[in-house]
């Protein structure tokens, strides 16, 4: 039987890895939490304090004139605050059944609890970080309102003309401040440049980076889980791909973490905010913590009720 070499000749026969392949190392997606973008997607940009500039690119899929492209997410979702791409509320989702819709929609629940469920807007956009271009198209994931204030900011009202800000060869590049870390991290004025330009001025690397963005359109970058997993992680079990669980293998409700007013400012909470597993969220990520009142009753007999079902 033919065995496979684990070992080298000699140390001294090491060939040290290639520029490339180190950095393909050191980029790769490492995380405990589930991320809404697939793990070869696009990298993620994050804002730096104080001054940024940013070049949007064109939309790459199909119909699209508006670059940002919208995503319904649900977020705090379980012990471990992940987060999810609602499978009813998004024409990409290869299945539908969203296990946090229908929660959101039973009778009783509290009003805090319906909104913790709400699924959120989040709008990516793909963009050119002008103080390090060198990293190529970035993903970034903005709020409606700061879409929104990008938009505002490319209407001539004056002229009643439209800044074709997103234009590969006429764009306008887009300054904005960063203030705040975390949760606590805002956006503000967002500011269009007054002379057009294209991408790149190198040609090369103008088609490497068009090249990009048509081979990955963001909605095939998205990343969908199944209704199954996406229940179970809700309702706390501690593997949710194992296909059957007796009683020890379930997690106690009392085994699960306690969510206090701490948590919302915690290192762990901030580095998933502006980590490489999920998009840098900004203002409207504080609105979705809270929730409280007799849900955790309520979500107490509804797995008791699903036990119960699954004996």
């Amino acid at each position: 039987m033919k065995t496979m070499e684990t070992r080298r000749k000699s140390a001294m026969d090491y060939e040290a890895p290639s520029y490339q392949e180190a950095t393909e190392v050191s980029e790769r997606r490492t995380s405990q939490y589930d991320s809404i973008i697939k793990p070869t997607g696009p990298k993620f940009f994050k804002a730096r304090p104080n001054n940024n500039t940013i070049r949007i690119l064109p939309p790459t899929w199909a119909g699209a004139k508006h670059y940002s492209y919208e995503v319904k997410v649900h977020s705090d979702v379980g012990a471990q605050k992940q987060q999810y791409i609602c499978l009813d509320q998004n024409e990409m989702a290869p299945e539908r059944g969203c296990p946090l819709c229908a929660e959101r929609n039973q009778q009783g629940i509290t009003y805090e609890d319906k909104e913790k469920l709400r699924a959120k807007s989040r709008n990516f956009i793909y963009l050119i970080d002008r103080f390090n271009s060198s990293t190529g198209p970035l993903l970034w994931s903005i709020s409606t309102q700061s879409d929104k204030e990008i938009l505002i900011q490319s209407l001539v009202k004056r002229t009643q003309e439209y800044l074709p800000i997103a234009h590969p060869t006429k764009g306008y590049d887009i300054d904005f401040h960063r203030d705040g870390e975390g949760l606590k991290t805002r956006y503000r004025g967002f500011m269009v440049s007054r002379e057009s330009t294209p991408i790149s001025t190198n040609s090369s690397e103008m088609r490497r980076w068009i090249d990009y963005i048509d081979n990955n359109p963001i909605p095939e970058t998205l990343q969908f889980f199944s209704p199954k997993y996406i229940k179970e992680v809700y309702y706390g079990y501690e593997d949710p791909e194992k296909p059957e669980r007796n009683e020890e293998e379930r997690v106690s409700p009392r085994s699960r973490p306690p969510i206090d007013e701490d948590r919302r400012d915690s290192p762990r909470q901030e580095a998933r905010g502006n980590g490489e597993d999920g998009p840098p969220w900004d203002e409207e990520r504080g609105n979705n913590e809270g929730g409280g009142g007799n849900g955790g009753d309520r979500r107490t007999a509804l797995r008791d009720r699903l036990d119960h079902t699954r004996r």
